[in-house]
């Protein structure tokens, strides 16, 4: 599937009453800032209008380039799950027999809950990276009170199903007692 048919598979999370710039045109925008190292709706608006001849006369925009509140709306919109799950169908059929591809888990500064309790709790993610293409293949997001990096692994292993990859992760995942698979 070419990225130009996924984005037009995105749900539009903005209403349809005032719109003035078709969504792919927005998420097209948005996966070329980010792709050229520029984060976030201010970042990504700043790169638009930068561009602003290429992309009005390619995607026929008729009121400019987007404004930030156009990408922050958007962004603040968009079902993240849907959208990691989408991205994930897209990368997976990128790897081929022999790719290495490295999982691990991280978790994200300044998102810790609770912070003076036994309890803490951080936002984190596991993500699956192929080495010879240099794409994401799989991404999802998790917090440690809800379930952790061993079960989000698996059932990441498992929605890739790919064979002949050898997967490369950290000792955590190198145990002898094994949970049953659910």
């Amino acid at each position: 599937m070419e990225l130009a048919e996924f984005f037009q598979q995105i749900r539009d999370p903005r209403r349809a009453q005032g719109q003035r710039f078709p969504l792919p045109a927005l998420l097209w925008m948005t996966f070329l800032a980010i792709a050229t190292g520029r984060q976030g709706p201010r970042k990504i608006a700043e790169f638009g209008r930068c561009n602003a001849p290429f992309f009005i006369a390619y995607f026929g925009l008729r009121h400019g380039a987007p404004s930030y509140g156009v990408f922050r709306e958007l962004l603040q919109g968009l079902d993240k799950a849907a959208l990691a799950q989408a991205f994930s169908r897209w990368f997976a059929p990128q790897a081929q027999a022999g790719d290495w591809v490295a999982g691990d888990g991280q978790s994200l500064r300044s998102t810790v809950q609770h912070a003076h309790e036994a309890q803490q709790s951080f936002a984190s993610l596991v993500s699956f990276y192929c080495q010879r293409t240099g794409l994401t293949l799989a991404v999802q997001d998790y917090t440690d009170q809800k379930t952790g990096e061993l079960s989000v692994v698996r059932e990441l292993l498992a929605n890739l199903q790919q064979r002949g990859v050898v997967f490369t992760l950290d000792a955590l995942h190198a145990q002898k007692k094994r949970p049953p698979p659910s």
